[in-house]
């Protein structure tokens, strides 16, 4: 009677000793359904498990570009794979085998760019950013039968290795490489906050996310055309897909800011400590001519986070249609001593995504200019009434703080008409553009300068271009 004995060596090692045998090629793992999709209706009918990144990843690419060869690519994942195992037929633990994986990765000749997220980008042109390098990982993996996951962190992502006691990440961007813990250095973050921090994501929602980035850097770049639509596949495979809602609020303020509003309420019906969120819905609610409802968000926002720079400004521009230009003042004071230099690293970085670009800009140029020039109107109606009491002269003081406020209305005026002009391509302007009232032209405020203030009018005007000053 024969004897069979059960190997106890894991099935990756009985899968290399296979492949050993033969061509590495012909030896990958069995492809999974989603190899066989071919569009992005049928990404969407799949499961997680299902899913092939590398598939998936190039379908997505090719809806933004029909030109995307789409076998040819999917072969070269292939190849990849076949070196990976090829690479790892003497691998005796875990970490050699993942070592297999990143030597064959980076021996591609592949360069940093961060302004390109698509996979198809990175094996046509060589350039990615780290959206792309880990979809690479994710898919050359996947078919060399590693288990990867993707982790998303504050501006990064990497790719992580666990087998359920431990965690092995890779750094897929950079010449760290293997790490046990390597999210916590790279975002000094401990162990205890790394669920918070760095989300474990499956198949559906690393695509969901690939996604979101691709309609934000074509937005970066003014094609604006199908963002909505491209969006509306992002939250098929994701509805929990938070930078999703966030683009498409954005997409939506300048044209439809109930809508906007609506799509960054689904945000905190998910998350209500979402402070970022509920900024965007009191931008939104402005927008609409909602100031009772703008007042609610911004003071939701403030309440979780006390130290949100676009919250104040936004509250400085509620304050404004409440008729308080003092109020308001002292809201874009406390935007500007926002402490950022002090701010945890992770929270740092979450400040620099929200703070920056023109839309922040136009978001504080507005806010000054309107609380100026509205305090300087509050001014022109003391120096009235003082003028009304027959008292000799308006008083010094007021004419010194009247000429400040001019000014300065005048000159954030001409800030954000700068930015507004040189706001990248055309078709980016308009979901640039903050959804808050616009700026009052300064020659408003001239008209109704009170007496013998010529003079001082005349200053003011003189900061305006030669062809408005008459």
């Amino acid at each position: 009677m024969s004897v069979i004995r059960r190997s106890s060596a894991p099935a990756w090692v009985l899968l290399l000793g296979i492949a050993c045998s033969g061509d590495p090629q012909s030896s990958l793992p069995e492809p999974v359904p989603g190899r066989g999709a071919t569009n992005v209706e049928a990404l969407l009918a799949l499961t997680a498990a299902d899913l092939d990144v590398g598939r998936a990843a190039l379908l997505l690419g090719r809806e933004v570009d029909p030109d995307v060869d789409l076998e040819r690519l999917d072969r070269r994942l292939d190849t990849l794979a076949a070196e990976v195992v090829r690479g790892a037929r003497r691998a005796s633990s875990m970490e050699e085998r993942l070592q297999a994986l990143v030597g064959v990765l980076r021996s591609q000749g592949f360069y940093y760019d961060e302004q390109q997220n698509r996979l198809d980008v990175l094996l046509e042109n060589s350039i990615g950013n780290c959206v792309a390098f880990s979809t690479l990982y994710l898919a050359v993996g996947q078919r060399a039968g590693l288990d990867l996951r993707t982790r998303l962190a504050p501006s990064h992502q990497y790719v992580e290795f666990t087998d359920g006691t431990r965690s092995i990440d890779i750094e897929a961007t950079s010449h760290v490489g293997l790490k046990e813990g390597l999210g916590s250095r790279l975002f000094f973050f401990g162990e205890d906050q790394r669920e918070l921090y760095a989300q474990r994501l499956d198949a559906r929602q690393w695509l969901s996310t690939c996604w979101s980035e691709a309609v934000r850097a074509r937005r970066r770049s003014g094609q604006a055309d199908g963002a909505l639509e491209h969006l509306s596949v992002a939250l098929d495979l994701w509805p929990d897909n938070r930078d999703a809602h966030m683009q498409r609020a954005m997409l939506l303020r300048g044209a439809d800011p109930e809508a906007a509003s609506e799509a960054a309420q689904a945000i905190v019906v998910r998350d209500p400590s979402d402070a970022d969120a509920w900024a965007l819905i009191a931008e939104c609610e402005l927008g609409a001519g909602q100031v009772e409802a703008a007042r609610t968000a911004v003071d939701r926002a403030l309440a979780i986070d006390a130290r949100h720079p676009r919250a104040w400004l936004l509250s400085a521009h509620v304050a404004l249609e409440e008729g308080s230009a003092e109020r308001a003042l002292a809201c874009i004071e406390k935007s500007e001593k926002v402490p950022l230099i002090q701010l945890h690293p992770v929270r740092l970085a979450q400040h620099e995504q929200r703070m920056g670009g023109v839309d922040y800009g136009l978001l504080l140029h507005d806010a000054r200019a309107r609380a100026h020039l509205a305090r300087a109107q509050e001014l022109m109606e003391e120096i009235d009434e003082a003028g009304d009491r027959e008292e000799v002269g308006p008083p010094e003081e007021r004419l010194v703080q009247l000429k400040y406020h001019l000014r300065a209305g005048q000159l954030h005026s001409l800030a954000r008409r700068v930015l507004e002009d040189h706001n990248g391509p055309p078709g980016a302007r308009s979901e640039s553009a903050p959804a808050v009232p616009a700026v009052p032209e300064v020659s408003e405020v001239f008209e109704d300068l009170p007496p013998g203030l010529e003079s001082l009018a005349q200053e003011v005007r003189s900061l305006l271009p030669p062809d408005q000053q008459q």
